[in-house]
């Protein structure tokens, strides 16, 4: 029903007009591949699991980056109570320098979702 121009793609403007707001709520968490349009596959993720099937690190960082130097440090994760993120500080600032970029952050989670479907293997 939001895809009023028929090209099986939802974007900014078209989801703007839904008078829920729950996919405008959640856009940039939807649209797990950044390329700033929501498909059926990543909707239906969203919807299925009420969450997507990745963790977008460009998408976190334009969220919790206060500073706007393009990383993370401490306290923006702290004052946006990203608990898996400061529970995981140390081990995801691989080269130690008290801020986690878009490459250690993608790391982190590649590693992370890669675990959970070893173990549904192993059951």
């Amino acid at each position: 029903m939001l895809d009023v121009n028929n090209d099986k793609l939802i974007d900014m403007d078209e989801v703007s007009k839904d008078e829920r707001g729950k996919i405008a709520e959640n856009f940039n968490e939807i649209d797990s591949n950044d390329d700033e349009y929501i498909d059926l596959e990543e909707l239906e993720a969203f919807i299925n699991e009420g969450k997507p099937k990745q963790i977008s690190a460009k998408n976190l960082i334009k969220d919790i980056d206060d500073n706007g130097d393009g990383t993370l440090n401490e306290l923006e994760i702290a004052a946006k109570g990203e608990l898996e993120l400061s529970n995981n500080f140390t081990v995801i600032d691989t080269n130690q320098d008290r801020e986690l970029d878009i490459e250690e952050l993608k790391g982190f989670f590649e590693e992370n979702e890669e675990q959970p479907k070893r173990k549904k293997r192993d059951r």
